[in-house]
């Protein structure tokens, strides 16, 4: 395992061990309420909205405190920068992320320090970072810097596009003049390119390839505080804190903390990723509130996750399902917290994303039949190409989410083969052919047990397969 990909994952230690539902020893000395939110205290249990209201106080000092810090980071990184010390600004930049969140200015003044470092296609991903959470607004400094980083790295036709768009927004700029004459003499295309083409100043075309996921700046900064840290010593998740109120505290023998499975809401809950993207194997059977009666260990309830997040957007959500498909048909009981997990619920950050995926990648054991897989992905999404109007900040068909889209950096020679584009729920994930690419270890199971699995529509060699099969058969 690559220690860099799983830095930020913190995998709980026995985790290679079969789910069992909460015991009832458990159930009855931890008592949780119906409608309590998650936490350590003592007393009755609050309602969701007081419990929310209670948190938005408490998060207010941290948020505030966290901001303060990574202020000051800031900082020193334009300081560093005015001095040439290109290498220090961003440590000081990663450094300002890493205590708070990935704002706006700091993507931006990260691209700018990578141009000048000269790691071109990682710039690249910073500036669209920076265009995706202020699609809205004025984009014409990272849309130049990043035509100025295609240019650099002879992708020349994505550079049009974004020279297009900045002469739409400053039509007499004469850095504009002067990039549309560099790329002139480096793209062989005729002269009147730019005059045939005057709809492409008011669109962004919706390039092949995944957007930069921009949870990191969705979703609150990571808390400090005891439950929000707390790891426990059992290895697995506390279903009383993620459904319902936990009352052992720093005892509590589970997990408070978010894992590489989890996105953590607003009321400290940490919601089931897999429920999201359509693959946890417990769906029908959670409760967004009450007593954990439910056989998964988290949330299922997207109440109190912020409104923006690909956790809302159906084609984001069929493009993660699509892609962890094809990485878990590989056998690989890894793909969440060395490939996706930390992309979708924000831990990591948007400059070190395409180092870690590709560590993850370089684990598994069928690099060819997936590379496959995730390029028939990224083809089928070549054939939906759209367009959408950036300076108003919608698309031509309507989805608020494709500002998200975008032409990738350093994560286009590494992840460009998870390619994304326009998906519909009825997206063909990939082509049944490829199974036979992979070998299956024997299962040990009959075939009655083969086919109560598939009733539920699980495969035989799902990671929770057995789990599932126990709770059917009513071992626990």
């Amino acid at each position: 395992m690559n220690s860099n990909a799983s830095s930020r994952t913190n995998k709980p230690s026995g985790s290679q061990k079969k789910k069992k539902a909460p015991s009832q020893q458990h159930q009855q000395h931890n008592g949780p309420r119906p409608g309590g939110a998650g936490g350590k205290g003592k007393g009755k249990g609050k309602q969701p909205q007081s419990a929310l209201a209670a948190r938005t106080t408490a998060r207010k000092i941290v948020t505030d405190r966290k901001c303060s810090a990574a202020e000051g980071e800031y900082s020193k990184a334009l300081k560093f920068f005015d001095e040439g010390q290109y290498g220090k600004a961003f440590v000081a930049l990663e450094d300002a992320c890493r205590i708070y969140k990935t704002l706006p200015k700091y993507a931006m003044k990260m691209a700018a320090t990578l141009m000048k470092l000269e790691r071109y296609q990682d710039a690249i991903d910073m500036a669209t970072f920076r265009i995706s959470v202020r699609v809205s607004e004025n984009t014409f400094e990272p849309r130049f810097l990043r035509a100025t980083a295609f240019l650099k790295t002879g992708e020349y036709g994505y550079a049009a596009a974004d020279l297009l768009n900045c002469r739409a927004e400053r039509p007499g700029a004469p850095e504009i003049a002067a990039a549309i004459e560099e790329l002139h003499a480096l793209w062989d295309v005729d002269d009147e390119y730019f005059d045939r083409h005057p709809d492409e100043a008011e669109e962004d075309v919706v390039y092949t390839d995944q957007a930069a996921c921009v949870a990191n700046f969705d979703l609150d900064c990571a808390s400090d505080t005891e439950e929000s840290t707390h790891m426990g010593y059992a290895g697995k998740p506390c279903t009383f804190y993620n459904q319902g109120k936990c009352y052992k505290g720093a005892s509590c023998p589970g997990r408070h903390a978010v894992d590489s499975r989890t996105i953590r809401d607003r009321l400290g809950h940490n919601v089931c990723i897999f429920h999201i993207i359509g693959r946890c194997h417990f769906s029908d059977s959670a409760r967004p509130y009450g007593p954990p009666t439910s056989r998964c260990w988290y949330s299922h309830s997207l109440a109190y996750l912020p409104a923006d997040g690909w956790w809302n957007d159906p084609e984001r959500i069929a493009f993660y399902r699509a892609t962890y498909d094809i990485l878990k048909a590989t056998g690989s009981n890894a793909v969440m917290d060395l490939m996706l997990g930390g992309d979708m619920n924000g831990t990591w950050l948007p400059s070190e994303r395409a180092a870690k995926f590709r560590a993850g990648l370089a684990t598994l054991d069928s690099p060819d039949a997936v590379e496959r897989a995730l390029k028939q992905q990224r083809d089928e999404a070549f054939s939906r190409t759209a367009r959408m109007d950036m300076r108003k900040g919608k698309s031509g068909g309507g989805d608020k989410y494709a500002k998200a889209m975008y032409t990738p950096g350093q994560i286009g020679e590494d992840i460009r083969r998870q390619g994304m584009g326009r998906y519909g729920d009825d997206y063909n994930d990939y082509d049944d052919s490829d199974e036979d690419d992979y070998v299956y270890a024997p299962w040990g199971l009959s075939q009655s047990d083969i086919a109560e699995l598939a009733m539920q529509g699980i495969n035989p060699w799902d990671e929770d397969a057995m789990s599932v099969l126990a709770v059917l058969n009513g071992y626990y």
